[in-house]
């Protein structure tokens, strides 16, 4: 099972990372700004199921796992890490928010008998967008492909 997180960091990281390109380059700047300690959301395994449906269907949100910027995908593993900032993060918020939470339930159809599926993300993640839009924070997202 894969695994990913959202992080709440200042739009000033994007001087940081304008420079980097390789996945190193970003890890580095991550530990840098002190990401751990930023406020997060734990998007477990979802942001692959989100990002690859959305495109599928192709989805102008789609762009928000893009990020702004991007490390380099390469072939070696590594989890795959980008920025969003912070006008990015409120565009996105609006798009989820119009879209609502019976968009994303429909989107990943679940036939369990309890939950809605990968569509549990929605809610906290428009939680934690709108507490980002809120101090007027960027996004990083750092997940594993």
């Amino acid at each position: 099972m894969g695994w990913g997180r959202l992080y709440a960091v200042s739009e000033s990281a994007s001087q940081l990372l304008s420079t980097c390109r390789a996945k190193a380059d970003w890890y580095e700047a991550m530990n840098t700004l002190g990401i751990e300690s930023a406020p997060q959301l734990d998007a477990e395994d979802e942001i692959r199921f989100w990002a690859s449906k959305l495109d599928s269907i192709a989805h102008p949100a789609a762009k928000f796992f893009a990020g702004d910027w991007h490390a380099e995908y390469d072939e070696t593993g590594d989890p795959n890490v980008c920025f969003l900032s912070s006008e990015s993060v409120r565009a996105f918020l609006s798009q989820l928010e119009q879209l609502g939470e019976r968009f994303f339930i429909d989107l990943f159809p679940h036939d369990g008998p309890h939950g809605i599926g990968h569509a549990w993300l929605y809610e906290p993640l428009c939680v934690f967008l709108r507490d980002a839009c809120l101090h007027g924070h960027a996004v990083m997202i750092l997940w594993e492909n």
